[in-house]
């Protein structure tokens, strides 16, 4: 089971509940980096067969973002389990 910690309030949060929320946005960030890759993909491709070299651009151009994103989400996933690991 998770902490159970007392806040200002007098709440007691258990950390099992902390982490599933966490998890949660973790999730939804992960779906919408992947999303972005994707929509980046597609204008890629758009512009390839097009010959439109700024749509073409700007499409690797999010695809570059995601892949920073997807990056900072690994770190984290990396993180957390470290955190677990000491725990």
């Amino acid at each position: 089971m998770g902490s159970r910690v007392r806040d200002g309030a007098g709440v007691i949060r258990i950390g099992v509940i902390d982490r599933r929320r966490e998890w949660s946005m973790s999730f939804q960030d992960k779906v919408q980096h992947k999303a972005e890759e994707a929509k980046g993909a597609a204008k890629d491709k758009a512009g390839d067969l097009t010959d439109d070299e700024r749509l073409q651009a700007e499409g690797q151009a999010e695809q570059r973002s995601a892949n920073v994103k997807q990056a900072g989400d690994k770190v984290k996933d990396a993180a957390g389990k470290a955190k677990d690991a000491l725990s």
